[in-house]
Formats: C-alpha cells, structure tokens, sequence
C-alpha cells in the first residue's frame, strides 16, 4: 500500500525566501503536482485499463470547480486512447414539472420532460465538457445526462439512508443521493455528440456506464475556493482574505469529518 501524499514533502527551505510571487507560483506548481500525483496513482491502478479501449473510468461531474479540476487533472494521466464518462446527475422537481405540464395544457402542447431536468448543475456540467472538449479534443468526453424521477428516487431513498455515511443531515443525502445514482451508471447520451439544452429526447441515447471506478471532486471546493463564499471574500479582501476563508473552510471540513 501507498502511503499518502504529503505537500511538505515536496517543498523546500528556499520557498520562504522568496518573492511573494515566486512564492505564489510555486505554491501553485506543489498543489498542482500533489493534485495530479494522486490521481495517477489512482487512475493507473484500474485492473485492464491500459489494454481495453471500454470506458474504465467516470466521473461524478457537476461542471464546477471541484469536478472541472479533477477532469482536467485526470486527462493529464489517463491514457489518450480511453474515454473518460462524466456522470451528470439531474433530480426531477415535481413542482417544476407540474408548472410546466399546466402551462403546456394552456398552450395545447405536449411537455418536454427532459427540460424539468435542466437544473443549474446539468447546465453547467454542459458548459463544462465543451471547455474540456478545447483543452483536449482528441480526448473522447462522454457527458451522461442521469436524470431521476421524483418517483425513483423515493423508491430508493430508504436504501441510501441505510447506506450513506455521515447521515445527520439533508446535505449528506443529498451527496449520498447523487453518488448512489451516478454509480448505477444509467443515463442518456446525445445521438449527435452536443450537449444542447434544447436538444428533443429522441436525440438522445439510452446509455449504460460500465466503469468500474468513480472519481469524485468532494473536498476539492473547499481547497480550491470554488464556493460563493470564498468569492465574497475576494471581493471583500482580495487575497489575504481569500486566503484566510479556504483555511477557515478547511479547518471546518475537518473538524465536521
């Protein structure tokens, strides 16, 4: 077994030194470094993965900063020729989905379903694979759209209470929730390759994951300042006070585990 990657060791005396951009840019590169280690550690000890051209690997994929890093860190050290699935999971808002049902009543036209799924984490897991497709367009990227239904997710919601861990609030199950349907795996696929929110659900492909390991990102907004408020502490603040927020948030992370 490996032991764990430590950013102490892959400093040195001389970084105190230096000029606080220098400084800046080598804290930089020894996160960066420590990132990506641990993924290839990780990625690289899939079974099979190296000889098969079948997706091995997926990725609980939101499209913010914590699931875009890891992506992107990921297609550093996954081999070229493998797809890498990111798994986008969408849960149905009844109210949402009876409005729109009424007003399509009104309008004497059908519903589009697939619309009641557009939740802001659907729309910017689209943005963001079209960002990854830039960065590397001769990676394969396969978004799969996992949308749940208000029924199904009460039919399996006593079992990932009994499964989940922590389970002392309504953020554990809803982080629960969210791993438990991305691990089955069960979604759509765009037919022409887009992501278009507008895109009719016959354009889309029923689509099963056989990956047999999923990377998630949880952790990564805390350290790398992707929620709201370590904005307002920028704007507040600038750096120092930026900086102050993500020790703050970390401290509390931990101390909550």
């Amino acid at each position: 077994m490996t032991r764990p990657l430590v950013i102490k060791e892959m400093t040195n005396d001389q970084t105190e030194h230096r000029s606080s951009d220098e400084a800046r840019e080598a804290a930089v590169r020894i996160l960066h470094n420590v990132l990506k280690e641990a993924v290839r550690r990780r990625v690289e000890s899939i079974h099979g993965a190296t000889q098969s051209d079948a997706p091995a690997l997926a990725l609980l994929y939101s499209g913010g900063l914590d699931s875009a890093v890891l992506a992107a860190l990921t297609d550093l050290v996954y081999p070229s020729h493998q797809p890498i699935e990111l798994l986008t999971v969408a849960f149905a808002n009844p109210r949402k989905l009876a409005s729109a049902r009424s007003k399509c009543v009104t309008e004497g036209h059908q519903a589009e379903s697939s619309a009641t799924f557009d939740t802001p984490d659907r729309l910017t897991a689209r943005r963001g694979v079209q960002e990854l497709r830039e960065i590397n367009p001769q990676r394969q990227w396969r978004l799969i759209e996992i949308n749940v239904e208000a029924q199904e997710y009460e039919d399996h919601k006593q079992e990932v209470m009994h499964l989940m861990y922590p389970s002392s609030s309504v953020m554990d199950l809803s982080i629960a929730a969210a791993l438990y349907f991305a691990s089955r795996g069960v979604g759509y696929l765009p037919s022409d390759g887009s992501e278009s929110p507008t895109a009719p659900s016959a354009a889309r492909t029923r689509y099963i994951s056989h990956a047999r390991v999923l990377l998630s990102g949880l952790g990564a907004d805390e350290q790398l300042g992707g929620y709201s408020r370590h904005k307002a502490a920028w704007q507040r603040g600038g750096e120092a006070e930026l900086a102050k927020e993500v020790r703050r948030h970390v401290k509390e992370s931990d101390l909550a585990i």
